[in-house]
């Protein structure tokens, strides 16, 4: 009966030690994937903030002044060359998601 307990004893702590390290490969790769999603999103927060700018801008210009074309047409090109950083980014997101990145 002695020998039984033993290797149970033996057993249990191998699957615990083999647990401990899944779960601890578990946490790494998931801190990593945190980290990565926390910089893409900052950046698309980014993106959008100067869009709402750029958005509010061009309507308190239409509002005081219905001629001030020129100003609209500075800041739809801001709001192309954001564009393009805010689909870089979407881009990033959808290659970490698939997990082709």
């Amino acid at each position: 009966m002695n020998v039984w307990i033993e290797a149970f004893i033996v057993i249990a702590a191998v699957a615990i030690v083999v647990q401990m390290a899944i779960l601890l490969g578990m946490y790494l790769q998931m801190k990593g994937a945190i980290d990565k999603f926390t910089v893409i999103a900052d950046e698309l927060k980014d993106a959008s903030t100067d869009t709402l700018r750029t958005n509010r801008i061009l309507e308190d210009s239409g509002r005081q002044n219905p001629r001030a074309s020129w100003a609209m047409a500075l800041r739809s090109l801001e709001w192309r060359a954001g564009k393009r950083r805010r689909s870089t980014a979407c881009s990033r997101i959808a290659l970490s998601g698939c997990g082709c990145k």
